[in-house]
């Protein structure tokens, strides 16, 4: 089953964890009400209903919605431990006495107040008494204007038409998988901000940088859960007085809203806006009489927090309630059809009484806030009869309410628009007829009724009826079955992994299988429910491997300089790359990244890679096949593309080569040397412990020796090259290599030169030969997907295959990615958690942990590719051109395929990779076939740096007739 985990944000008002909210909340047993609980888990003296609870504690609508179908009076009454107590209702005459009937003696109380007031301080949703009528009473002012009204309406159909349909358009149009519940977050984030601030969508606005202010209301979101789910409210207040973990988070988190909302506030005072119609609500809470700019900050920001995912979270189960009803979706198209004009506004979607009525529906099984709690003013009794004590926790429960038999009748596990219609005598149209707001409480009733109920319906109807009008939502999986999550704290138990020991961690799972990680973490995470593992290693370590595609955009980009390489791996690789762009982090890599940029996107660099690659492929490679093919003798391909592979990226690198042939420097010297490297630095990876290697290396013995003397061969030869790069430079930009440019770059040293051109060469000397490997024995397997790529090559014109040439094959280039998917040349990578973080699957990430994504396992993904991953078909990535029936390749999400890395790390030499692989595959495949020794061969992965086959690859090649 699939995941839907639902926004922290959401859950900021209704998550509280019930066994650990309960800690916190001390209570007394009531004078007036001493009658004994209806019904209610088993509890014990000091720990209460723990037992019971804490086995629940990932799943508590769900369990607690169980007690209450169990309870004859659906209320529940758990004791908590330490005395404390919580009543759970489902009850509509309680919810009316808690909503309506006794509001003043429930109000949010002190407790969500101290954890909320950082965020949302004296605003309209952390308020209680007095406070909160004033800011009601301005608040309701201002949401029944009809400008206001208006200019919601605008954003929202201007949002509609620029963001979310674009998107939409491009993911049919390639045919490519889309998570919808990502899509429609960030559209209702945008949404929000741009009805709130004026300024949007804030996501696009380059004068604020997109991911600090998204990222600072992410981090909002998920550290209030972390404070509710806090043993006791003194521990998150200990580490805001320390500015520690969390806490410190949260603080940097505030200052980016509170500059950019004060940075705004001072910008409207100075232009303000006049026309009512493009008022936004900042603006309108700075033109309320005596309120200052604290009052409108904290008024602003309680709405972006109450309505940033709430919508969106509606309308993603609503689009999966559709998916599986299509009467349902059918019913829906009809009534959208029906109203004339392409414009959907207000008018037009407020008579969508069938589309009301799907989505109340769909809110009824799945309602945005599963529950909300109260506070207990004072001691109270129930209309059901349960006692409330003073302090108590008071819950009622939407979740559970739309689940109750005795409240919506035999058929409430129907999904059925029409137990909320009627049809009108005199047109035989739909008619909505709203429910009783205390049996149906998902927009809350009574005073507190949420002032945004109709903007929402708005927005859900305008999106809702823009998407189904235009196209299906169709599950990537048949059988879908999302699971509802709710964010779990950094302190929860991981949601899985092998099983861990005192000491030796999951060492016993982990040595037996150390020969094949990448098999074995990949059917870790093919069993793990979230696609993520978290794997006690021994002494304490902590590695989370995953293959959820949020989680690798949330690791590479949104939370980029949380996870570096980090100082393990840096002091790994320091003796060989030194202070190199693939071995540095910060500043460092910033100033190198730029550089490199630069370099890499200049035609001239390009020119000269498609120039020695050329004279490779014709001058080494293909004498070396000619003459296999001729004498009918075994060839290692895997051992021939990993010289070639080598050669040239040398002959890129320092411009003197092939190497492996200059006579001025013994060949089996330098290439061994390299060899060498790469070894002992995946020997030193698989240590048991740094400290292993680093005695080696201080004794110089063993591996450690044989690592010195090849840097020693490496070091010589490059400071010879700059040496004699000095007295003659290379003049002619086609020419320079990228030892030559980086020579040039300003102030750069000779030391820096080294760095950089070593870190190439380790990059690139066996990634494209290893994917070339597996790519000719893939497509001597499927020998019609290799008759595609021999006509696709036969229709270009001309013998020559240059850039221009391989760049027009875009069936070979579709093979070569879906032989990737397969087998990435580097199957997984590893960062290093620079702080404390929860990943967007809610798995808790501590600080000092390795955080490892993993393209493998990404690429053996169901949910990610479909229930036919397991074929070899590139045809996945193309669509076929309507003009002229040529293929069209469609490139895929990088944080799905993260073969080539994404984000702002994401691999500077991709293009020139796939000229090289692609103008390999061409020209072998245009002249012979590659047929594997034996017709049953089947190669054993063994990871190094890249994927190898163990024992190499032996073939026998064939002139490919005309």
């Amino acid at each position: 089953m699939e995941e839907v985990a639902l926004p922290a944000f959401l859950v900021t008002f209704a998550l509280f964890l019930v066994y650990i909210l309960s800690l916190i909340v001390r209570t007394r047993a009531p004078s007036s009400a001493t009658s004994k609980p209806t019904y209610g888990p088993k509890f014990y003296p000091i720990i209460g209903a723990a037992p019971s609870l804490s086995p629940n504690s990932h799943r508590l609508p769900e369990y607690l919605t169980e007690l209450i179908q169990e309870s004859p009076t659906g209320t529940v009454f758990i004791h908590c431990p330490f005395g404390t107590k919580l009543i759970v209702t489902a009850n509509p005459s309680n919810v009316e006495h808690i909503l309506k009937t006794r509001f003043e003696a429930y109000p949010r109380g002190p407790i969500l107040y101290s954890t909320f007031h950082d965020v949302l301080g004296d605003g309209i949703f952390n308020a209680d008494g007095e406070a909160w009528k004033l800011q009601r009473k301005i608040a309701s002012h201002e949401f029944s204007t009809r400008s206001l009204r208006k200019f919601a309406e605008t954003v929202i159909g201007d949002h509609v038409s620029d963001r979310l349909l674009p998107l939409l358009t491009s993911a049919a149009a390639g045919g490519t998988v889309l998570d919808l519940q990502d899509g429609l977050a960030r559209f209702g984030f945008d949404n929000i901000c741009r009805i709130a601030f004026g300024a949007g969508p804030v996501s696009d606005d380059l004068s604020l940088s997109t991911s600090e202010f998204t990222m600072a209301f992410t981090v909002v979101g998920k550290i209030l859960s972390e404070r509710i789910a806090a043993v006791s409210p003194l521990v998150w207040k200990i580490k805001r007085a320390l500015e520690i973990g969390f806490e410190k988070q949260l603080q940097n988190a505030l200052r980016t809203i509170d500059d950019f909302t004060r940075n705004l506030i001072r910008e409207k005072k100075q232009n303000p806006v006049t026309t009512p119609e493009n008022l936004d609500l900042l603006s309108r809470f700075m033109n309320v009489d005596g309120a200052d700019d604290g009052f409108a900050k904290d008024m602003v920001i309680s709405f972006v927090i109450a309505g940033m995912y709430t919508t969106s979270a509606a309308l993603t189960w609503f689009f999966w309630q559709v998916s599986r009803h299509r009467h349902v979706e059918e019913e829906i198209v009809k009534e959208i059809s029906s109203v004339e004009g392409e414009a959907l506004g207000f008018d037009e979607v407020k008579e969508m009484n069938y589309l009301h009525a799907a989505l109340c529906e769909s809110m009824r099984f799945y309602p945005p806030v599963p529950f909300d709690i109260k506070y207990a003013a004072e001691d109270d009794v129930l209309p059901d009869g349960t006692p409330v004590p003073k302090g108590a926790s008071v819950m009622y429960h939407p979740y559970a309410m739309g689940r109750t038999k005795s409240l919506w009748g035999e058929d409430w596990e129907e999904f059925r628009p029409e137990r909320w219609l009627r049809r009108d005598g005199a047109d035989g149209k739909w008619r909505f007829v709203p429910e009783d707001p205390y049996r149906y409480p998902v927009f809350q009733a009574g005073p507190r009724i949420c002032l945004g109920k109709h903007l929402a319906f708005i927005q859900m109807k305008t999106v809702a009826a823009a998407v189904l009008t235009r196209f299906r939502v169709v599950p990537l999986s048949t059988d879908f079955q999302p699971v509802m999550r709710v964010p779990r704290s950094a302190s929860s138990k991981p949601t899985y992994g092998p099983k861990s020991y005192p000491i030796i961690g999951a060492a016993p799972s982990l040595s037996p299988n150390s020969h094949r990680l990448p098999e074995y973490f990949t059917e870790l995470i093919q069993e793990s429910p979230t696609g993520t593992v978290f794997i006690h290693c021994p002494f304490g370590s902590k590695l989370i491997v995953t293959a959820n595609p949020s989680n690798v955009e949330h690791i590479l980009k949104t939370r980029f300089e949380a996870y570096p390489l980090g100082p393990i791996l840096y002091s790994t690789f320091h003796d060989v790359l030194g202070d190199g762009i693939f071995n540095a982090d910060g500043e460092a890599w910033k100033l190198q990244r730029k550089i490199a940029s630069h370099e890499f996107s200049t035609r001239s660099l390009r020119k000269f890679a498609e120039t020695v690659i050329g004279d490779h492929v014709s001058s080494r490679l293909l004498p070396l096949l000619t003459s296999a093919a001729a004498g009918g003798t075994i060839l290692d391909l895997q051992d021939g593309l990993a010289r070639f592979g080598f050669d040239n990226i040398c002959r890129i690198a320092f411009g003197a080569g092939p190497v492996s042939d200059d006579l001025s420097l013994s060949t089996s010297e330098f290439t061994m040397a390299f060899t060498v490297v790469g070894k002992i630095l995946s020997e030193r990876i698989a240590a048991v412990s740094p400290l292993v290697w680093k005695i080696k290396r201080a004794l110089g013995i063993g591996f450690e020796k044989q690592l010195r003397d090849a840097l020693r061969t490496i070091d010589d030869f490059t400071r010879n090259l700059i040496r004699e790069k000095k007295q003659n430079p290379v003049t002619t930009p086609e020419d320079l290599d990228l030892l030559s440019r980086f020579m040039n770059v300003d102030g750069a040293d000779d030391g820096f030169a080294k760095d950089m051109v070593i870190s190439f060469v380790i990059a690139g000397m066996y990634t494209t030969s290893a994917a070339l490997t597996w790519f000719f024995w893939l497509v001597s397997r499927h020998r019609h997907v290799e008759e595609e790529i021999v006509k696709e090559i036969s229709s270009v014109e001309g013998e020559a295959l240059g850039f221009d040439e391989v760049k027009e094959m875009n069936y070979l280039h579709a093979a070569l990615c879906e032989s990737m998917r397969f087998y990435p040349p580097v199957p997984a990578d590893i960062k290093y958690a620079a702080e404390d973080d929860v990943l967007p699957d809610g798995t808790p990430v501590p600080k000092g942990a390795s955080v490892m994504y993993h393209p493998y396992a990404m690429g053996r993904t169901k949910s990610l590719w479909g229930e036919d991953w397991e074929e070899f078909r590139p045809e996945r990535w193309l669509r076929r051109d309507g003009a002229d029936g040529k293929w069209r390749f469609l490139p895929v999400d990088p944080y799905r395929y993260p073969v080539f890395q994404a984000g702002p790390r994401i691999c500077l030499g991709k293009d020139l990779a796939f000229i090289q692989m692609k103008t390999v595959a061409a020209t072998v495949l245009s002249r012979f076939r590659v047929v594997p020794l034996s017709p049953d061969f089947q190669p054993v992965m063994r990871w190094n740096l890249t994927i190898k086959m163990e024992g190499g690859f032996p073939v026998k090649v064939e002139e490919r007739k005309t």
